[in-house]
């Protein structure tokens, strides 16, 4: 089990080779980079074209749920949209994207940097 998105791409490089080599499946987790991601298509298609991986979204809600479900039954190939959905997102979030590693933790004035950020 890996985190994985376009935003969080690494594990493609770092992980998936050696899972591939060991005969081991992969679950995507956090395809929507902890909530970051508010568009679910090109999120999820993103994971979803990449072969052998399984994403395991979290939903919040039913309505969401539903909505994960319509779109892996729909196909995993990624449009012209998500595409450029995708590098406009990844062009908002350079250089500010929290990827949870909280080496800013504990912050010294008490501030929830993660929060801040998101």
């Amino acid at each position: 089990m890996a985190c994985y998105s376009f935003l969080e791409p690494d594990a493609v490089q770092k992980i998936f080779p050696l899972a591939k080599e060991k005969d081991i499946g992969i679950l995507a987790m956090k395809p929507f980079s902890g909530g970051v991601i508010e568009e679910a298509g090109p999120a999820l298609r993103f994971v979803l074209s990449t072969p052998n991986v399984v994403p395991i979204p979290g939903s919040e809600t039913l309505e969401k749920a539903r909505e994960n479900w319509e779109i892996f039954t729909k196909g995993y190939s990624l449009t012209e949209r998500d595409k450029e959905r995708i590098e406009a997102i990844k062009k908002e979030f350079h250089q500010q994207f929290c990827r949870r590693c909280d080496y800013c933790q504990p912050c010294t004035e008490k501030i929830n940097i993660q929060f801040a950020l998101g």
